[in-house]
């Protein structure tokens, strides 16, 4: 699933710029959301746990419901959308670390909600106001209470909030 989901931090952008070089590649992927989703299928990634690496993949799918919902959640039909919608919501019932994960979940449920799909609320108000003490200033983000510093966070954090938002 890993292999399969960083990938799409380039076609997501491609889907939402309306870039055609990406349709070759989102055939593709398009098939991998459908039969990873669905919990019939033999490709099926799973049910996630506490502390699952599946709810950081997770986030750029968040995304792309975010930047491409016509690509993500339209093309879609209604058993397969609640086949997503359900593994999506799953990040709202696990634990997590306190560091950048929880901006994963921020990013999964916004997309949630961009599609029309219920998110949970209380949960995303705790990680926004975890993230929220997680800024250092001048646009720099620590990733966790320890104020590591991962690469993406100085640039990526701040960004995507904003754009997601």
């Amino acid at each position: 699933m890993e292999g399969w989901s960083r990938a799409l931090w380039a076609i997501v952008p491609m889907l939402a710029g309306h870039c055609a070089e990406a349709e070759p590649f989102w055939a593709h992927w398009r098939e991998g959301l459908i039969h990873g989703t669905d919990p019939e299928h033999e490709e099926y990634w799973g049910d996630v746990k506490d502390y699952d690496q599946r709810m950081v993949e997770m986030a750029v799918i968040g995304t792309g419901l975010c930047f491409a919902p016509e690509r993500f959640w339209e093309e879609l039909d209604a058993s397969q959308q609640e086949n997503l919608y359900r593994w999506l919501y799953q990040i709202n019932l696990h634990d997590m670390p306190k560091n950048n994960w929880r901006f994963f979940r921020i990013l999964v449920n916004i997309g949630l909600r961009k599609v029309g799909r219920p998110v949970d609320e209380a949960r995303m108000k705790e990680d926004l106001d975890m993230m929220e003490g997680h800024y250092v200033g001048d646009g720099w983000y620590a990733d966790g209470p320890d104020f590591a510093f991962d690469y993406y966070s100085s640039y990526v954090f701040h960004a995507m909030y904003l754009e997601t938002l």
